[in-house]
């Protein structure tokens, strides 16, 4: 076997999303066994590989913009199906509020990232605001000192005016 060329990131999303068995298909099927919403597997994938380009590029960098915006129309589709989502770092990974553990593309890695910034719960509620979806992206792919050192997650989240989204600390 070779290879013609090499994947792009949007490519390795329409493999993972797009046929009839694809993994995404099949994550989102074990999580509806275990009776986890479905809506908040794709903010959950999203919102992880905007964190992701937001490690590799700066702000308004074209992969970093196209990343956000996917994170955004998520957000929106969720936004539709429930006024308010809450979502934390368990003891094994992600769970959403009442226990559940949300075992998706990316619940791992999103977990990871607010331990690691001492964030206890995330609240989605509302209309999504693009602004406060960028803060919120930004904030999380800052080294987790510099983080702390501004205030926390919380903190960048109210300097932006942020009321569609809240972060909660660990105490």
């Amino acid at each position: 076997v070779t290879r013609l060329q090499d994947l792009s990131q949007e490519m390795l999303v329409r493999i993972m999303t797009e046929p009839k068995n694809a993994i995404a298909k099949q994550f989102t099927a074990m999580l509806q066994a275990d009776g986890v919403k479905l809506e908040i597997a794709p903010l959950v994938f999203e919102l992880t590989r905007a964190i992701r380009a937001r490690h590799l590029h700066p702000a308004g960098h074209p992969v970093a913009e196209a990343a956000l915006q996917r994170c955004d129309s998520a957000w929106r589709e969720l936004g539709a199906a429930a006024s308010e989502l809450s979502l934390g770092p368990g003891e094994a990974g992600l769970v959403i509020e009442g226990g559940a553990r949300i075992t998706g593309p990316g619940a791992d890695e999103l977990a990871d990232e607010m331990r690691a910034r001492r964030v206890q719960r995330l609240r989605f509620r509302g209309e999504p605001n693009a602004a406060e979806l960028a803060a919120l992206v930004d904030a999380l792919a800052q080294d987790p000192e510099a983080l702390a050192q501004q205030g926390g997650l919380d903190a960048a989240l109210r300097a932006c005016g942020a009321r569609s989204v809240e972060a909660v600390a660990r105490a």
